[in-house]
């Protein structure tokens, strides 16, 4: 009798294990409400330890026009066809209102799941707490494999809790890397062998000299601000003359007052020669006023010319994602993605700036663009400040007639984000 009842439990135990090692991974979908109707992104992560699953999800929704965001501590466990997951406490979160005391259970469906399969359908619901009434709802969520892209990850990441979720790698995730051993050759290899037989210089690594294209760019950059500085000196120099100039003028007008007692063919003679020595310096004045004028302008132009410059060559355009829409104009909402840290960010329209080096916050940063038809319009995302939580990270929000698309983008000091849109 007692060994059956110990066989029993090491089946049971043995159901559990399996179960439990049958649901664990990394879950992005969606949390739709009830009441009020609205859409909430859903991220989670479940572990096993000795039969037991724990683990984090991350939960992000707009509310007139406000973006707001839960990173949670979740315990799950397995009753019968059932994985129930239930809140243990937020980690980080951006709510106005204490709402420690409300708690999210899900139940998902396990019934006719496969190790395989991806999708994992079940309903939630919220407890009710002081003021707050329940809440309730269906979610769905697929299995992630680039676990690591996804914005509970980086959350994670955020507050150093990411390596205790990382999921070892698969034989078939691990690239195929051949390893010779030679016992018999266990001399280290001389420096010009190294050198002899070191790979091909990638894109971005340091050629022979030393230099890369980065240190060339900048070389650029500073070549021409020494150019910058040249013209200026240049300038000052010309400034300097003209103060020259008045002050010979002025030494001439002294030099014919003490001309007295001179014969009055000498006086007329120097009166002539003063005059047009005056004639010629008003006139030299006139000319290097202009002069100026247009140094000043050469330089202005090579100013600005130097910073498109600079800003080519340092920063390039990655677009993150493209958008087919079909309204003539489109509304498009800014939020800083996760805690707020002072992300600022300057927008420009192809190649035309529209907002310049805005916050990012929890609050909605909104404008309108029109799409013309036939057309393919580019925003650019250029990250001013990078916070205190590198890189500047965000999320767009589109709206475009009853559709509504989420855009999560990264721009950083030699990147920039953008987002093409294409009206059909």
């Amino acid at each position: 009798m007692q060994k059956n009842i110990f066989l029993t439990l090491v089946l049971f135990c043995f159901v559990i294990t399996v179960n439990a090692q049958k649901v664990t991974g990394v879950y992005k979908g969606y949390m739709e409400v009830d009441s009020p109707k609205n859409t909430i992104n859903f991220e989670l992560t479940l572990k096993e330890k000795k039969g037991k699953l724990y683990g984090y999800c991350y939960r992000l929704f707009v509310l007139r026009d406000t973006l707001y965001y839960n990173l949670l501590k979740v315990n799950a466990r397995i009753n019968g066809d059932v994985l129930i997951v239930e809140d243990e406490y937020s980690v980080s979160n951006n709510f106005e209102n204490n709402t420690r005391g409300i708690k999210t259970v899900f139940f998902f469906n396990l019934k006719d799941i496969q190790d395989t399969s991806t999708v994992l359908p079940g309903k939630w619901n919220t407890t009710a707490w002081r003021n707050y009434k329940s809440l309730t709802g269906a979610v769905n969520v697929i299995r992630e494999k680039d676990y690591l892209n996804t914005q509970l990850y980086k959350r994670l990441a955020d507050k150093k809790l990411d390596q205790e979720m990382a999921f070892e790698e698969t034989d078939k995730d691990k690239p195929d890397v051949a390893v010779r051993k030679d016992k018999d050759n266990t001399k280290p290899a001389k420096q010009d062998d190294v050198v002899k037989n070191a790979p091909p210089s990638k894109k971005g690594d340091k050629d022979k000299s030393g230099i890369n294209d980065q240190e060339n760019k900048n070389k650029i950059a500073k070549s021409e601000t020494d150019s910058l500085k040249n013209k200026t000196a240049t300038v000052k120099q010309q400034k300097k003359d003209i103060k020259n100039n008045s002050k010979e003028t002025l030494d001439e007008e002294k030099t014919t007052k003490v001309n007295k007692g001179k014969s009055s063919s000498e006086i007329v003679k120097t009166t002539v020669t003063d005059s047009v020595k005056s004639q010629q310096s008003d006139l030299v004045l006139v000319q290097n006023k202009d002069t100026l004028k247009r140094e000043y302008a050469n330089v202005g132009q090579t100013i600005n010319q130097a910073k498109v410059q600079i800003l080519e060559n340092k920063r390039t355009s990655e677009p993150v994602q493209t958008l087919s829409v079909f309204e003539d104009s489109i509304t498009i909402a800014l939020y800083d993605n996760g805690e707020i840290d002072g992300d600022t960010v300057s927008v420009f329209l192809d190649d035309k700036l529209l907002l310049n080096k805005i916050g990012l916050g929890a609050k909605a940063q909104k404008f309108t663009i029109s799409v013309p038809a036939g057309q393919i319009v580019q925003i650019t995302l250029y990250a001013e400040t990078l916070g205190t939580i590198p890189p500047n990270t965000g999320l767009m929000v589109v709206y475009s007639g009853d559709q509504r698309y989420q855009v999560f983008f990264t721009s950083t000091l030699e990147k920039s984000a953008s987002v093409l849109f294409r009206r059909l």
